[in-house]
């Protein structure tokens, strides 16, 4: 996933770009060369599974940050939105940068970079219990390095799938009732 540009360059020299594109401005001659390598960032998937079965779970909804401090020195929380990292505002709520899982329980992360993340669950399918605590991620060198809980979620060999596990929602049945006064009464007699 590695491409290497090789310039060749003379003194003064500018680089500028992005991972997209890179423009080089100066005088161009054969006595130095430029290397630009442009490595891609990997895409990630999020998979939600029933806790102890292989069950996908669909309709999962999350939201996947990352603290940064913007130029005031104040933190701030970037958001996964549309394949880029945005704040919330006016025109950007935490509705728009919901995640929810698909009906194969995937959620699909284009152009991850390195860094620590927070997924963060805000709806759990129908059925399961909601996530009491964010799962933070680390990406380090276009893979998954490191998950905070392994008993909230598990890595894939590959280290690009992240499968995040819900328990299911179960109630204890009903005791007592208006039923039982009576049973009550005459036991005490």
């Amino acid at each position: 996933d590695e491409i290497r540009y090789i310039f060749a360059s003379g003194d003064p020299l500018a680089v500028s770009g992005t991972t997209d594109w890179v423009s080089i401005e100066g005088n161009l001659d054969s006595t130095s060369t430029v290397d630009y390598i442009n490595t891609r960032l990997p895409d990630l998937t999020i998979l939600k599974q029933a806790a102890g079965t292989n069950l996908l779970l669909p309709g999962a909804d999350f939201v996947f940050y990352q603290l940064t401090t913007n130029e005031q020195g104040e933190e701030v929380k970037l958001y996964y939105y549309e394949g880029a990292w945005v704040q919330l505002s006016a025109d950007v709520t935490l509705k728009d940068v919901t995640l929810t899982s698909d009906p194969d329980g995937k959620i699909q992360l284009l152009s991850v970079p390195d860094g620590t993340y927070y997924l963060v669950e805000r709806t759990a399918p129908q059925g399961y219990l909601l996530l009491t605590n964010p799962v933070i991620v680390t990406v380090k060198n276009g893979k998954i390095e490191s998950v905070n809980n392994p008993n909230m979620a598990q890595l894939s060999e590959d280290q690009l799938t992240l499968t995040v596990w819900n328990n299911t929602d179960y109630s204890l049945p009903d005791t007592g009732g208006t039923g039982t006064i009576l049973y009550t009464f005459a036991g005490l007699l």
